[in-house]
């Protein structure tokens, strides 16, 4: 009997061993969970004043554990085998809804055209070229000035000339508009103001008018694509417009005038302080990529908007230029990343050739990612159309060594 009392005395003693066993792994495991997760809510508010990571504790997560990968690998270049119906410059494009893309520009040296190609990214090849204007006669302008409006239709601003014509406005262009019907794939006349190429940066606001802000002496107007009808807004200062646009969540616009910030809203132009004076693009509703070119590098900020903080990017890329005045393209992606497209040259006054360089702008990082195989870039004579799928199309290249169009896989 004793021994029966012994063997069931020894298998309890070990049957509380193996639970106190338990036990301890389940409090170690428990503990390592604690420690992991008080690292990740340390990472994500740590902050400097030359370096501050935007994550949250859920996106430390995510990042960590499922995109860790994916968010670090920049996307590549593919070169498509795809060619437009003549040499552009000034090219403009825009995503139509069948997942096409309408390419407008002046062609050769000459740098007029009359036609659009429609492009397949599917086929890889224009699949049709269309007239604008009708009669021979008419002498398009170098520049096409165009946005894409709420419902996938195209509106195009220009100018013409007409054989023997004396007419002296404009830079001795008439002021001519039409719209590019995208499910018949045809051309509407349509009313336009002076000064319609260079001298009008167009926003598509809120309730799918366009906002068309001007430059110089020309007044501001709201063109209502409808009624084919203009409202005049009162122009607050005589000023070059760049293309510095945040579009809030209300619909007001906030865009830059000669070193000064200037708001739209309600219909009227108000001046506004921002700590801004480079290009970038808006990432979200709240925060603003400043692209900022050095004489040696790049660098980066990101700007909120609405708090007025400015965070630097962590890393500089080199100096990326392109764009009339020397600044690159900047595109944004999806998960509020930024792509960068530019050139790179150090010692531009010594004749140095020109090096092609694009970047990837992680904003969860908050950091600059070099790409692979860069395409050919010359600012006056490319585009850029974000596709259905969310790659990149970039057409363009130089005039007299062909024109050359790229998918950016991401």
């Amino acid at each position: 009997m004793s021994d029966e009392n012994n063997n069931v005395e020894n298998k309890q003693e070990e049957n509380k061993t193996g639970k106190n066993r338990l036990k301890v792994k389940i409090k170690n495991i428990f503990l390592i969970f604690l420690v992991i997760t008080a690292v990740f809510f340390i990472t994500a508010k740590a902050s400097t004043e030359e370096e501050e990571t935007l994550y949250t504790f859920k996106d430390s997560i995510q990042n960590f554990f499922i995109n860790r990968e994916k968010v670090n690998k920049p996307g590549k270049w593919v070169r498509l085998e795809g060619k437009l119906s003549t040499e552009r410059r000034y090219v403009k494009a825009h995503l139509l809804p069948d997942g096409n893309v309408i390419i407008f520009g002046g062609s050769g040296m000459t740098f007029k055209e009359n036609s659009v190609d429609i492009y397949s990214p599917k086929e890889d090849k224009v699949i049709k070229t269309i007239k604008i204007y009708n009669n021979k006669d008419f002498f398009a302008s170098t520049q096409y000035n165009t946005i894409s409006l709420k419902n996938g239709d195209v509106f195009l601003a220009s100018g013409i000339k007409v054989k023997g014509d004396k007419y002296i406005g404009f830079l001795g262009f008439h002021p001519i508009a039409k719209i590019f019907d995208s499910k018949t794939y045809t051309f509407r006349d349509v009313t336009m103001k002076e000064g319609c190429v260079e001298q009008f940066l167009f926003v598509l606001l809120k309730d799918g008018n366009i906002l068309m802000l001007s430059n110089s002496t020309l007044p501001n107007y709201i063109y209502n694509p409808n009624t084919d009808e203009y409202t005049e807004v009162e122009n607050h200062e005589d000023a070059t417009v760049a293309d510095l646009i945040f579009k809030y969540e209300n619909g007001d616009i906030l865009f830059f005038k000669l070193r000064n910030w200037f708001i739209f809203k309600d219909g009227k132009i108000e001046k506004r302080y921002v700590d801004m004076e480079h290009p970038g693009i808006q990432v979200d509703n709240e925060n603003f990529l400043e692209i900022v070119p050095k004489y040696d590098c790049t660098t980066g900020a990101l700007y909120n908007v609405k708090e007025q903080k400015k965070i630097p990017v962590i890393n500089k890329m080199d100096r990326t230029w392109g764009a009339n005045p020397y600044y690159p393209k900047i595109i944004k992606l999806e998960n509020k990343n930024v792509l960068i497209i530019g050139a790179y040259a150090k010692k531009r006054k010594t004749g140095e050739t020109k090096k092609y360089t694009t970047y990837l702008y992680n904003y969860k990082e908050n950091k600059f990612y070099k790409t692979e195989n860069p395409p050919y870039y010359v600012s006056r004579d490319t585009a850029t159309v974000t596709l259905k799928n969310g790659d990149i199309l970039f057409i363009g290249g130089q005039l007299g060594r062909g024109m050359q169009i790229y998918k950016y896989e991401h």
